[in-house]
Formats: C-alpha cells, sequence, structure tokens
C-alpha cells in the first residue's frame, strides 16, 4: 500500500510455505527493509496488534481522513483499522 512521501508497504500475510510473516518497507528512495511487527498471529488470536496486520492475507486497504488505515484479512473476514507505528522502519532487508 503506499504511503505518504513515496514509500509503499508490502503486507503479504504468510502462507502454508512461509508461516512468519514478513512485513517489509520500501523507502522513497528504493531501499528495502525489513519491518518487525512480531510472530504469526492466528485469526482467533486477534488482539490488535501489528501482527494481526502482518500475518493477515489483505483483500483491500484504504487510508481513512484521520490517517488510519482500513484492511480486510481474506484469511477469516475480519476488518481492522489501524495506525502504523511512527516512525515506519526497518533493518536493511538481506537475502
Amino acid at each position: 500500500m503506499p504511503l505518504s512521501g513515496g514509500a509503499v508497504l508490502l503486507l503479504g500475510g504468510v502462507s502454508p510455505l512461509q508461516g512468519t510473516p514478513r512485513p517489509a518497507l520500501i523507502t522513497a528512495d528504493g531501499e528495502l527493509q525489513a519491518l518487525s511487527f512480531g510472530p504469526q498471529k492466528e485469526c482467533d488470536e486477534f488482539d490488535g496488534t501489528m501482527a494481526d496486520v502482518a500475518s493477515a492475507d489483505p483483500g483491500g486497504v484504504s487510508k481513512a481522513r484521520d490517517g488510519s488505515y482500513i484492511m480486510l484479512n481474506k484469511f477469516c473476514g475480519l476488518v481492522y483499522s489501524f495506525r502504523l507505528p511512527s516512525p515506519l522502519s526497518g533493518a536493511p532487508y538481506r537475502q
């Protein structure tokens, strides 16, 4: 999802082959940063943390007028409203 300032947040959830969430940030200058939002969370473990967002299968994301984001989790049909951590930054991505 595009962020202000030209950065992009990548949310991909988890899969049977990749059980750890791997959110990433692409900065406006093209740097790829790995973010740490916490361990994988199942739908019935929802606790309102960014781990819930990172573990989701995003079905669409929209930015609200108040600056928060609204996202559908296709895994379980939940709709999340959240604000991103500030500042949003991570570690340089290493393969």
